[in-house]
Order: C-alpha cells, then sequence, then structure tokens
C-alpha cells in the first residue's frame, strides 16, 4: 500500500502519514540494514547467486585514500570481502548523473589495484596477478538509460569477447535500476524479487506483505522500525532523509527545467515552421516577380524586335521611293 506524499514548509516531500518503516535509499536506511551481516550475506547471495554461495564475510573500511597527493580518494557505501577472498562493493545511488557508470568502473579498478603488492609478502611469495573475483552491486533509484520499454531491472556485466564467451570471470558489475522494477506483491516469486520490493517500497509499507514472510525479511523489517531506534540514531536518520528530500527536490527541479525547456524547444520550434511558411510564401512571391518580369522583358524584346523590323520596311521604301531623310522630315 503507498501513502500518500506531501511537501511541508520547506518544500521537501515527505510522507502524510507517520511511517512505520526507514526507507533504504538514506545513507543511515541502507547502512542499518545492510550493515547486518545475516541480511548482507542473504542479499548477496540472492543477487550474485555465486556457486557454493557466500558462507561468511568481513566488512572493510569504505575510505580508500590514493598511493599520492594527485590520486582521488575513494569512498565506498559499502565494501566487504568474503571468507574465501572476493571483494564485493554495493553502492546505492538516489540521484542520476552522467558519468555513473564511468564512476563505478573507477571504483572497482581500485579494488583489483589493491589487490598487488611489491616484492614479497609476509609468506615470503611474490605476487603472480591472482586476483580474487570483485562484485559492484549499484542500486539505483533511476534508469541508466532511456529506454523506458525496456523491463529489465536488473543487469550483469561481464567481460565478454566477440562470441560471448566470457573472458574472465574476476570482475562483475550488476545494476538494479528501481524505477524498471513494476511487479506487484502478488507476482513476487524469487529472493531477488523481494528483496527488490522491499527495497523500493519499505517507506511506504504498514505490515509485511505476505509474499516477503520469511525468517530473513522478518528480521529485516525488524530491523528496519523507526520504533526500535534510539534518539541519536532518529536524528541521524531524519537528517539522512532531510538530505536525501534535497536530492530529490534537485530532482524535481531539473526535471521542470527539462519539462521548460521542452516547451521552448516547441515554441521555437512552430516559430521556425511559421517562418519556413513565410520564407515559402515570399519565395513563391518573387518567383511570380521573377516570371512576370521575365514575361515583360520577352515583351520588350519582340516590340523591339517589331521597332527594328518597321525600320527595315521604312529604309526600303525609302530606297525604292528616292527618298532621303530630308524629303521625310516634318514640316
Amino acid at each position: 500500500m503507498c501513502i500518500k506524499m506531501i511537501a511541508d514548509k520547506d518544500n521537501i516531500v515527505r510522507p502524510e502519514k507517520e511511517p512505520i518503516y526507514i526507507d533504504p535509499l538514506t545513507d543511515f536506511g541502507f547502512k542499518r540494514l545492510f550493515g547486518d551481516k545475516e541480511l548482507m550475506l542473504n542479499f548477496l547471495n540472492s543477487i550474485l547467486q555465486i556457486e557454493g554461495g557466500i558462507t561468511d564475510l568481513s566488512y572493510k573500511n569504505t575510505v580508500r585514500v590514493g598511493e599520492s597527493k594527485e590520486d582521488k580518494s575513494v569512498i565506498f557505501d559499502l565494501y566487504c570481502e568474503t571468507a574465501t577472498g572476493e571483494h564485493i562493493i554495493v553502492e546505492m545511488q538516489v540521484i542520476s548523473h552522467k558519468n555513473f557508470k564511468e564512476r563505478i568502473i573507477y571504483y572497482v579498478s581500485r579494488a583489483i589495484q589493491e589487490q598487488g603488492w611489491k616484492g614479497k609478502n609476509k609468506d615470503k611469495k611474490e605476487w603472480g596477478y591472482d586476483l580474487k573475483a570483485v562484485y559492484s552491486i549499484n542500486i539505483v533509484n533511476f534508469r541508466l538509460d532511456n529506454e523506458i520499454d525496456n523491463k529489465n531491472y536488473i543487469s550483469y556485466i561481464k567481460l565478454r569477447d566477440e562470441k560471448n564467451r566470457v573472458f574472465s570471470d574476476k570482475l562483475t558489475l550488476v545494476y538494479i535500476e528501481l524505477p524498471r522494477f513494476t511487479k506487484n506483491r502478488k507476482n513476487i516469486k524469487t529472493d531477488i524479487e523481494r528483496w527488490v520490493y522491499a527495497l523500493k517500497y519499505l517507506p511506504t509499507l504498514y505490515s509485511m506483505p505476505k509474499a516477503l514472510q520469511n525468517e530473513i525479511f522478518e528480521k529485516l523489517f525488524e530491523q528496519a522500525k523507526i520504533s526500535q531506534m534510539t534518539k541519536k540514531e532518529r536524528d541521524i536518520y531524519l537528517k539522512s532523509l532531510y538530505d536525501m528530500g534535497i536530492y530529490r527536490n534537485e530532482i524535481t527541479r531539473m526535471s521542470n527545467q527539462i519539462t521548460s525547456l521542452s516547451s521552448l524547444n516547441t515554441t521555437l520550434s512552430n516559430q521556425n515552421t511559421t517562418l519556413s511558411n513565410q520564407n515559402t510564401t515570399l519565395s513563391s512571391q518573387i518567383t511570380s516577380l521573377s516570371n512576370q518580369n521575365t514575361s515583360l522583358s520577352n515583351q520588350n524584346t519582340a516590340q523591339a524586335n517589331q521597332i527594328t523590323a518597321q525600320a527595315k520596311v521604312i529604309a526600303n521604301l525609302k530606297k525604292r521611293l528616292g527618298l532621303n531623310d530630308a524629303d521625310t522630315a516634318p514640316s
């Protein structure tokens, strides 16, 4: 069940009725839910479906400082490592920007680059480029492209050759586009669908849907209850919610600008069509006048030819009659 949203005095969109569950799209909500190892393991196993599954993981420092002053630091939303050494980055992005895909590639490149070492390690071994797999899961609240008819809400990107064969399994990018997820709760069957439904609709729900009722999601909904938070946690959450409200307002502002520019473009296009029609009319008039001028010129040429012919006739008559110009001059 969706709840009605209203804008408060600061023009920030908020639910009209007090919500029960936190919004996982906020920075606080995202880290509160996925900071729980059991929930995180279930989510990762549902999304990645790695052979043998992920049995354990450890959370790593999310800040990666560059090796030199010129290198840009990287801050992951969540970064963890499995018991078998795979690296997993999980990002939540609410607002779109044009280089988001490139940013993710840059992030995963840092996770790859950090695996190497110079010289010998503690086991007196040199690094032989034995990379552990890197997975990047990106949950986005926007469409990555303008393909409106595309219903594929989750995409898996791997390194493949021209025959679609996997070139390397060391890098996997996963994109979950929440706006493309349109299934209602009655049609939910898989854990992937349960997770995506919860991520998209959790703050609008007032009870757990029947389709999500199992042990792991019972824990998720319990963890997401605002009533379970301390006063300090609520304050942090409200600040996170406020920040996301600003982002959403920025999205609305940009959308309105796009609409205005589109209307202006339509107006200019109509004006251009009008001017084009006027130009066509003027061109037709110019062509008509040009034709008239040609016709008059032809008439003038014809008259000049007639005068010349008549002058020749008169000259011949004078010659035959033996007259000169003085004899025919008027008295």
